[in-house]
């Protein structure tokens, strides 16, 4: 209410002010399900990164998501402003004696932006649920630019030949989370065929 009334002169400070309350709400968020995890390392030994399936998700998230960690050893989220990744435990239910919830309940399904589609579509567990590069490759080239940007996206289809979608997306960031800008990109690369 305090941000509709401020006007103008506070809207830049309002806008800070929610991203760090959204910035924190998802930290203590995802500190509360490691906590869980760890108490329960009998149960689970690592997690898997999971990133949100959409065209605003950062080449950081996006470059992380659908990776196993250990507990203690892996990038937790948030791992910047407005972050709104998360983690899962990676429980192995046959060695627990149980069935694997795919055996009893079917592939889980997960919600993902549809392209240029506003409204969210299904995809299939087993294949994209964890994995937003197989999730961006089997969008449309268009929804792929939007993504990576048009001078982007043929680095993206060249390094998705060679290594595979998750490690070409894994190209276009640094160690420190930031993007590899088009020039570092074409001088590693070359410049890819039309």
């Amino acid at each position: 209410q305090q941000a509709q009334a401020g006007g103008e002169l506070t809207r830049l400070a309002d806008h800070q002010v929610l991203t760090v309350v959204r910035t924190s709400v998802q930290q203590v968020a995802n500190e509360a399900s490691q906590q869980v995890y760890r108490s329960n390392q009998d149960v689970t030994k690592k997690y898997r990164y999971l990133a949100t399936l959409d065209s605003r998700t950062s080449a950081i998230c996006r470059s992380l998501a659908g990776k196993e960690f250990k507990y203690g050893d892996g990038p937790l989220p948030p791992v910047h402003f407005n972050c709104r990744s998360t983690t899962v435990p990676i429980i192995d239910y046959r060695a627990l004696g149980l069935r694997p919830p795919e055996d009893v309940i079917g592939v889980a399904k997960r919600a993902a932006q549809g392209g240029q589609v506003p409204e969210y579509i299904k995809v299939d567990g087993k294949l994209k649920y964890n994995n937003y590069a197989e999730w961006l490759k089997g969008q449309s080239k268009e929804y792929q630019a939007e993504v990576l940007g048009k001078s982007r996206l043929p680095y993206f289809e060249k390094l998705s030949k060679e290594l595979g979608p998750q490690q070409a997306l894994a190209r276009f960031v640094r160690e420190d989370g930031s993007e590899v800008s088009l020039k570092q990109l074409q001088q590693r690369y070359g410049k890819p065929e039309p």
